[in-house]
Parts: structure tokens; C-alpha cells; sequence
């Protein structure tokens, strides 16, 4: 219970590592604010098992790229929790475009989202914090932003930006006793991760590029989320926690993978 009496938002919150963030600091202890795109069955859900755990929770709409949507949103989150310890920013979006077919609309909409929407989020949860003289922004990026990824267009840059926001409000808001920190996970056996990698060889690939051998669940990224929105981290701000399974330090495993099943396959043949 490391986070027993603490209030927190959590964007992004229906599915995937928002969803499991939620759920997470809620066993820990917080009350927990759902900031959601949609109000829908799924955001029903989330609260019903928060519930279950005797804290409170609520699910608010907002689109996070909207100024006006965000400033409602976390009038609303203090209404509900009275004050605003922790923010978890997970609302994010993917691209697969290589850029020499990317759009501009597309590439706005990749960086209203994971940059601008996470920016909005936290300068006005910021001003809560500010107030209180202390919280704990947690951001989340992706090891896309440390090894590039062909085919990724905007997502690769938009999740760089994100370690810059963070390091940039960790260095200012320090004298605010506000913490900001962000986690890289690496794949993660989410809903929409499953659906890139339906076929079975593609997965099964994937899976041996990684040193652990196999994705995260979502509960593996939200753990150490927890951890750095706690007192445990006390002293940790402007970090970035790879989360991972060993993927960016994998280049020559990843090589080495590669080559034995090349190898393999040829045997096959022969």
C-alpha cells in the first residue's frame, strides 16, 4: 500500500498499460480519476474493479489534445479526489507509416497526441500540484524513443519529444517538489500490440528478438509506474526507466537470433 491516500489521473485509462496503471496504483492504495476518450463499457469496467478494491474511482471524458477538454477534465478530477498527487499520462497513439508516405495530417495527429495532449495534461495538473507544493508526473514513452524503428514515421520522434517534456519539467518544477520521470516499455501484450503481431510466425519472431523471450503484460509496465509515482522514488526525477526485457540492449542477441534461424531455415531446405 505504498500509495495509501493518494489521488491520481491516469489518461488513457480503458485498455492496454493506462488501463492496468489504473488498476495498479489503485492496489497500492490511490484513488484514482480515469481519464478516458470514451465513457463507454470499458471505462465502466475499470471503475467497477477499482471499486472492488474499496478506493474510489471516477471516469472522466476528454480528448487530451483539446485545451479546453483537459482544463474540464481536471476541474473535474479535483472535484471528485479533492486534490491531484499523481498523473500518469498513457493516452497515446501509433503510426506505421514510413515518411516518405506520411501525411501531414497524419503526422499532426501523432504529435497532438502523444506531445501536445501530454503537455496540456500536465501543465494543468501542474498548477494543482504547484499549489500543493508536491506530485508525480509519469510519462509514458517507448523504447521507440532510443532505438529507432523502420516504418514507425511520427511515432519514433513524437515519443522522443516526450523524454525532453520530461527532463525539461523535472529540471523547472523541481522547486515544486514535483517529481516527473517517464517508463519506455517495450513490447507489451496489449489488445492493439496483438493485433500487429496476429501471425503466428511474425509473433513467434518477435518473441525471439527479445532476450527475456517474450512481451510484457501490462501489469510488468504499470508495476514499475507505481514505483516512481511513490515515496519509494523520493529522490528519482527527470529518469528514464527502460522497461523492456532486454530489447535495447539486444542488438547482437538480436543478430545472433536472426542468423540461427537463417541458419535453420537453410538446414530445412537442405
Amino acid at each position: 500500500m505504498r500509495l495509501e491516500g493518494k489521488r491520481a489521473v491516469v489518461t488513457g485509462a480503458r485498455k492496454g498499460i493506462g488501463r492496468a496503471a489504473a488498476l495498479v496504483l489503485a492496489e497500492e492504495g490511490a484513488d484514482v480519476a480515469l481519464a478516458v476518450h470514451s465513457l463507454d463499457r470499458l471505462s465502466e469496467e475499470v471503475v467497477e474493479e477499482i471499486q472492488k478494491t474499496g478506493r474510489r474511482a471516477y471516469a472522466i471524458q476528454v480528448d487530451v489534445d483539446d485545451e479546453e477538454s483537459v482544463r474540464a477534465m481536471c476541474a473535474e478530477a479535483l472535484i471528485q479526489l479533492g486534490e491531484i498527487d499523481i498523473l500518469v499520462n498513457s493516452a497515446g497513439t501509433i503510426s506505421e507509416e514510413p515518411f516518405e508516405e506520411m501525411s501531414t495530417a497524419n503526422w499532426d495527429k501523432i504529435f497532438n497526441v502523444n506531445v501536445r495532449g501530454m503537455y496540456l495534461c500536465c501543465q494543468e495538473v501542474g498548477k494543482a500540484m504547484r499549489q500543493q507544493m508536491q506530485g508525480s508526473i509519469v510519462n509514458i514513452g517507448s523504447i521507440s524513443a532510443l532505438i529507432a524503428e523502420y516504418g514507425s514515421g511520427a511515432y519514433t520522434p513524437s515519443k522522443m519529444a516526450v523524454i525532453g517534456l520530461t527532463n525539461q519539467l523535472a529540471v523547472e518544477w523541481a522547486k515544486y517538489n514535483i517529481r516527473v520521470n517517464v517508463v519506455h516499455p517495450g513490447p507489451t501484450l496489449t489488445a492493439m500490440v496483438a493485433a500487429q503481431y496476429s501471425d503466428e510466425t511474425v509473433m513467434r519472431t518477435r518473441k525471439a528478438a527479445i532476450p527475456l523471450g517474450r512481451l510484457a503484460q501490462p501489469e510488468e509496465i504499470a508495476r514499475p509506474i507505481a514505483f516512481l509515482a511513490s515515496d519509494d522514488a523520493s529522490y528519482v526525477t527527470g529518469a528514464s526507466l527502460v522497461v523492456d526485457g532486454g530489447c535495447t540492449q539486444s542488438m547482437f542477441y538480436l543478430f545472433r537470433t536472426f542468423a540461427k534461424q537463417a541458419r535453420e531455415a537453410q538446414s530445412d531446405k537442405e
